[in-house]
């Protein structure tokens, strides 16, 4: 138009060329002085102000023009004012409708200049990059072996954005992988909210809003905290670490509430325990005595265990101290035990220290539920037991069935059964499952595997609870008068002799040896073979009792020989092809140089008369809740002979059930 204009006006003056001079002269020189005095920039201001009024009607890319001419011109006069109210524009059409990039782009050009438009825009480009899968773009590459991978390259105006809006770095901490695998508390959490509730996008480009991050930094701090409780605790006990991952493998190895009564075995899954409405972590909790792993069934209704419980507990970590370090000193140490168990992992778990389990249940009903569902009975009177297919120790809290008379009785049955459990891991010959325990013993004997175990349990002990101190195989005086009860009530006599014990290598020849001895006592066999178990252990005992602590002349006498036999026993040198196998009663007999009869007797005699000389000390009651009388190991029953004994009566010989490393008597 200014062109057109100038031509129109050059023309003009050139058709005037014939008239005066001077009048001539000087409208050409008042033309072309107006000429001159047109002004691009405010023409092209005024154009914009004309297109600005339609802009509605104007596109994107108009409107992007024109901000952009404004900007180009912004140091004059007029323009900067005219480059705001394009902003203005720029912005209401950016979010009318444009694209991802366009709107990415009109954002960070806005910002570069300033405006507030920007910063909103900003907001918005980043969601609408994300929603267009534009925050990264994926790159293949290929190595010098030519494989190819897929990688995600971080879109660079995305970057520019969110660094904008204060976006900041952030990348998952590699420890916290170790956190989360020891359940430190607030681990998962954490790791839940960053996989699980932070956007993949964040993720990707390794850049994070600022209030996410700050939630992140809190609840790392958190998770942190307590990982440096638990290794601090760790390095003041040196256990605490295994102990968490002893908890972690007993937590997710139950399932169901299923029973394999075949193998022994019963979830403590909250179905198994009928508390299936609370989750596992509040059925059950945990504390550790090292190297002893302890799970504790919570009380229905408690979060926490009661102080009494506690002061319990910690008089028996005193007590398993002492008699862990007994064990480690005269069994492991001196006859360089291995561990054995669990199958197939007992080089690791001796290696990574993996801890003995105890498992305390609620009370004693659900005590006796369980050896129901496993063995098919109750165990009447039953503080605890070891079973060696379910390789832990079982028991109950029993604050609410304890007394001070029954305190010493408790301990010993809790010092016997971790005893079984130490023996079975560590004895060269361990049974693994029921098959292979209907087919042979681990122990030449029940003499060195409940004889022993019964002297061991013999205690006296020193102050109480955490503080108390222990030592072992001294007299077990609830034993030794089990024992001096029985031997008055058959006038004088044992049921079994030292030559009977080393007979049996399971619970059915404990009865066949009985009803075999009954006729030479002149008793009732029948009486003798119900009540061989309850006479076997008291017995069993006090013949350990005798070759620990019998001295002639000052010397011990059988000390030496009863250890070499029980080194031999777990260090796998006697082992057992079946429960009729003789070599424990020929090897027996070869370290006590028993060569006859005569022999035998000598032994029993020298065995009775230290026995009987010695003086039980009143240590309270027992789970019968006796202290005196024969009651809690005897039937009562007719002890004379029947009248009429028929010749082909007794026993049947078959295959008598294995010996199970436990108190079944009790």
């Amino acid at each position: 138009l200014i062109l057109v204009i100038v031509l129109v006006i050059a023309f003009s003056g050139g058709g005037n060329s014939g008239s005066s001079g001077g009048g001539d002269d000087a409208g050409t020189a008042d033309g072309g002085s107006s000429v001159a005095q047109v002004d691009p920039d405010q023409r092209l201001l005024e154009e914009m102000q004309k297109q600005y009024n339609s802009k509605d009607a104007l596109s994107l890319d108009q409107v992007r023009q024109y901000y952009q001419q404004a900007r180009e011109h912004k140091d004059k006069e007029g323009f900067k004012a005219m480059q705001t109210s394009w902003s203005k524009a720029l912005r209401e059409k950016a979010l009318a409708g444009a694209s991802a990039d366009d709107l990415a782009d009109i954002a960070l050009m806005l910002d570069d200049d300033k405006y507030p438009e920007g910063r909103e825009l900003l907001d918005q480009a980043w969601k609408a990059l994300k929603n267009a899968k534009k925050a990264t773009r994926e790159v293949t590459t290929t190595d010098d072996e030519g494989h190819s991978r897929k990688t995600f390259v971080v879109n660079k105006k995305f970057s520019d954005i969110v660094t904008r809006l204060g976006w900041k770095p952030y990348t998952y901490p590699a420890e916290m992988n170790n956190y989360v695998e020891y359940e430190v508390e607030g681990a998962q959490e954490f790791s839940s909210y960053f996989y699980r509730d932070v956007d993949d996008t964040f993720r990707d480009v390794e850049l994070y809003p600022p209030e996410i991050v700050k939630k992140l930094e809190t609840m790392q701090s958190a998770a942190e905290e307590n990982w440096k409780k638990l290794e601090k605790k760790d390095k003041e006990d040196g256990f605490a670490l295994k102990a968490r991952k002893a908890w972690i493998r007993f937590k997710h190895a139950q399932g169901g509430g299923k029973v394999n009564r075949e193998k022994g075995q019963r979830s403590f899954s909250a179905k198994a325990m009928e508390r299936e409405s609370e989750s596992f972590d509040k059925i059950w909790t945990y504390t550790y005595w090292k190297p002893f792993m302890v799970y504790v069934e919570k009380p229905i209704g408690q979060d926490e265990l009661d102080e009494a419980f506690l002061e319990s507990l910690a008089s028996k970590a005193a007590l398993l101290k002492h008699e862990y370090d007994w064990f480690d000193k005269n069994m492991i140490q001196e006859f360089s035990l291995q561990r054995q168990k669990p199958k197939g992992y007992a080089e690791q778990a001796e290696r990574e220290g993996w801890p003995l389990e105890i498992i305390v249940l609620k009370d004693r009903e659900t005590f006796e539920k369980f050896c129901t569902d496993t063995m098919g009975q109750p165990m009447p009177g039953a503080r605890a037991f070891y079973s060696p297919l379910e390789e832990r120790v079982m028991t109950y809290d029993d604050t609410s069935d304890s007394s001070a008379d029954t305190a010493w009785f408790n301990e010993s049955v809790l010092i016997h059964e971790t005893f079984h459990m130490l023996s079975d891991f560590y004895h060269a010959n361990p049974i693994f499952d029921m098959e292979e325990l209907q087919r042979h013993p681990s122990y030449t004997s029940i003499l060195v595997q409940e004889g022993l175990t019964e002297s061991v349990s013999g205690f006296a002990r020193e102050g109480t609870g955490a503080g108390a101190t222990y030592e072992f195989m001294q007299v077990n005086h609830l034993r030794l008068r089990s024992f001096k009860n029985v031997y008055e009530l058959l006038k004088n006599n044992t049921l079994f002799r030292i030559r009977d014990l080393i007979q049996v290598r399971n619970y059915g020849q404990a009865q066949e040896v009985a009803f075999d001895r009954a006729k030479d006592l002149k008793i009732n066999p029948m009486w003798a073979a119900g009540n061989a178990l309850g006479i076997y252990y008291p017995t069993a005992c006090q013949a350990a009792t005798f070759f620990q602590h019998y001295k002639k002349n000052g010397k011990y006498v059988y000390r030496d020989k009863w250890w070499k036999l029980i080194g031999m026993d777990y260090k796998g040198e006697l082992v057992m092809s079946s429960y009729r196998d003789n070599k424990g009663i020929a090897k027996f007999k070869e370290i006590f140089g028993i060569k006859d009869d005569a022999d035998w007797d000598a032994l029993d005699k020298e065995w009775l008369d230290y026995i009987m000389d010695l003086k039980p000390e009143d240590v309270g009651k027992d789970a019968g809740g006796q202290v005196e009388g024969p009651e809690k190991s005897i039937t009562p029953a007719p002890i004379d002979p029947p009248q009429d004994p028929a010749p082909d009566k007794g026993l049947g010989q078959e295959a008598p059930d294995a010996a199970l490393p436990g108190r079944d008597e009790d």
